[in-house]
């Protein structure tokens, strides 16, 4: 996806405009996370549909069930990964509705 295309989330704004910044600031190194959670929802969802594995696991809660230590256990981070990957490849990630 370029940046000049629809972003993913179905704001309406152009990708470039919209997730990709925060999906280049965990490419880059950075934490940065969208301020609100309407943006880290639509942020995830674009992540998702765009097979973008490093954003998803860096905008995981360290307190949710499928988070995993990579310095803890590297080989089990190493599957979630490659779980992630598989499920975004698995499912098409077409539209998002938000109430």
């Amino acid at each position: 996806v370029d940046g000049r295309d629809a972003c993913p989330c179905q704001s309406g704004k152009e990708y470039g405009a919209c997730c990709k910044p925060y999906h280049r600031a965990v490419a880059d190194g950075s934490v940065e996370l969208a301020e609100t959670a309407e943006g880290v929802l639509r942020a995830r969802f674009s992540a998702f549909a765009l097979g973008d594995v490093a954003y998803l696991v860096h905008s995981t809660s360290s307190s949710h069930e499928d988070w995993v230590d990579a310095r803890a256990d590297p080989d089990a981070f190493l599957f979630w990964k490659a779980s992630i990957r598989s499920f975004c490849k698995r499912y098409g990630f077409v539209s998002i509705d938000l109430l």
